[in-house]
């Protein structure tokens, strides 16, 4: 996590980060890098909506590639040249869609429109998104902004921080629902793996 600072104020966010926060600096991000032997190959970036909160982030990508090591991120609301210097250094780009779903596509219609490939939609589930996470499954098949992104991935719920109240976690029968339609839309679809014990109940039931 190189900031601390994040003004979007999203109302799961587990972190609870808000506008006013710390930043890593580069020398202690070179540090850290270089305490890892050389069997590391990626890393994620724990930064803010709009990748804009920490000044050295290009700093540090470019020394994790200078290590051999591919950084990744994950945004909300880009502009088209933070879309242009994220696809220069990052291997995979995740972008979280929240209720108003524009910021999100547009994001990553500015990214792949760049060449990127591995560019993700990031969608928490619970109860309050079940119906739009729905309609994001729906939009990858029918919104061109989407057309060229790899997959979406479903994020459980985490009680935790500004996720601890106002949130319910997926039942079962819900969490099911998006799978069977995640398949039925033939998308690319994941899951952190918080979501793991709710597939594979998911597998054993469809066998």
């Amino acid at each position: 996590e190189i900031t601390t600072i994040c003004a979007n104020g999203c109302p799961f966010c587990y972190k609870g980060n808000t506008a006013k926060g710390t930043n890593m600096s580069f020398a202690t991000f070179k540090q850290i890098l270089d305490k890892f032997p050389p069997t590391l190959t990626q890393l994620a970036f724990g930064a803010d909506a709009q990748a804009t909160s920490n000044p050295d982030l290009w700093k540090m990508a470019e020394y994790a590639r200078s290590r051999f090591v591919i950084p990744n991120i994950t945004v909300a609301d880009i502009t088209d040249e933070t879309a242009e210097k994220l696809s220069k250094v990052m291997g995979a780009v995740a972008v979280s869609r929240y209720a108003n779903k524009e910021p999100c596509y547009n994001s990553i219609k500015r990214l792949t429109m760049r060449g990127m490939k591995q560019v993700n939609i990031h969608n928490m589930i619970c109860e309050e998104t079940f119906d739009q996470t729905l309609e994001t499954i729906y939009d990858m098949k029918h919104d061109p902004r989407l057309a060229d992104m790899n997959a979406l991935v479903m994020l459980s719920l985490k009680k935790k921080g500004r996720g601890e109240n106002g949130f319910t976690p997926l039942s079962q029968d819900r969490f099911d629902e998006l799978v069977q339609a995640a398949v039925k839309a033939n998308i690319n679809y994941g899951f952190d793996s918080c979501g793991s014990s709710k597939f594979l109940s998911f597998l054993k039931e469809s066998d």
